[in-house]
């Protein structure tokens, strides 16, 4: 089953305000938040958030990475719920204190917040993204315990970002891995944003895809349920795979440009679909993260510009 609307997945677990920028809340003696989204919807977070946990807010909140449509109501909640602790992985919490990575993220806070305006057609807030401080520093291997006889896992997931991490919560078969995992459109197209390494995201995603899952929380788009979520970690492998071999073709066709291969790909990946899609300034910098990362992969391997062998 693919699950687009917001709500409870099980009795415990649910998606708030809207599958495109989701974020997840687990309810028990240990109430849990999975990411914060963007900035502009920190209120409505906030409100959904009141109605299902009370005026004190979720116990924790558990971060994947740092970017700007996963962290970017976190100060806002912290400021309302200021009981809440953040838990973070220790690369996150670094960026959070570097001027220019939080002028970074308010930027594309603010060109998500007019690219949202536009195609939902409502007015936003204008929340100014705040740097949350980390009270716990998140490793592979940490457990939380949310009740008797539910855990959840911290998975080091490296790739997208260096210090990314995912959750799984075994008991259910549970999996929130973000853009770990891919992220898929409304053609089935998915998205694998290997913005620092392919090698590394493509191991973190085979981690994944081997894990038994029967809800698969999706960073953007959807929840994926039994066979939707079993089966999304091997086509997400193919996909990942397909993307480096045509961007490699394409390098080789423009002569290890990153701006024209870059274009080509925008032409055919991303100008063509219809809204909602990710923000045009965050998908051009990610674009160009993986057509770099390729590059550099291509030329450590020694096969970019070697002679031709007669």
């Amino acid at each position: 089953m693919v699950i687009t609307q917001p709500g409870p997945i099980t009795p415990s677990l649910h998606m708030l305000v809207t599958n495109e920028i989701p974020v997840y809340l687990l309810t028990g003696e240990t109430s849990i938040l999975f990411d914060a989204g963007v900035a502009c919807l920190g209120p409505a977070y906030a409100d959904a958030l009141r109605e299902l946990v009370g005026d004190q807010g979720p116990d924790i909140a558990l971060l994947t990475h740092s970017h700007f449509d996963h962290c970017g109501s976190l100060g806002y909640l912290k400021s309302v719920f200021p009981r809440m602790r953040i838990g973070a992985s220790a690369g996150a919490a670094r960026v959070f204190s570097r001027e220019n990575a939080v002028r970074t993220i308010r930027e594309l806070s603010e060109a998500a917040r007019q690219t949202m305006e536009r195609t939902w057609s409502a007015a936003l807030p204008a929340v100014p993204f705040d740097p949350p401080a980390v009270d716990m520093v998140l490793e592979e291997g940490g457990v939380f315990h949310v009740r008797p006889g539910r855990t959840v896992q911290v998975l080091a997931t490296p790739g997208h970002t260096r210090d990314f991490l995912s959750f799984y919560i075994p008991e259910e078969q549970i999996l929130i891995p973000s853009e770990a995992a891919g992220i898929p459109d409304h053609s089935g197209y998915i998205y694998c944003d290997f913005l620092v390494d392919y090698d590394m995201y493509r191991a973190s995603l085979a981690r994944l895809a081997a894990l038994p899952v029967e809800i698969l929380c999706l960073g953007h788009g959807a929840v994926l349920t039994g066979g939707d979520a079993q089966g999304f970690g091997a086509r997400a492998l193919k996909q990942c795979a397909a993307f480096k071999d045509m961007v490699e073709g394409i390098l080789m066709e423009e002569g290890g440009d990153t701006a024209r291969a870059a274009l080509r790909v925008r032409e055919w990946e991303y100008d063509p679909k219809p809204h909602p899609k990710q923000a045009e300034p965050a998908y051009l910098l990610n674009l160009e993260a993986r057509v770099g990362v390729v590059l550099r992969g291509m030329e450590a391997e020694g096969r970019f510009g070697a002679p031709e062998t007669p």
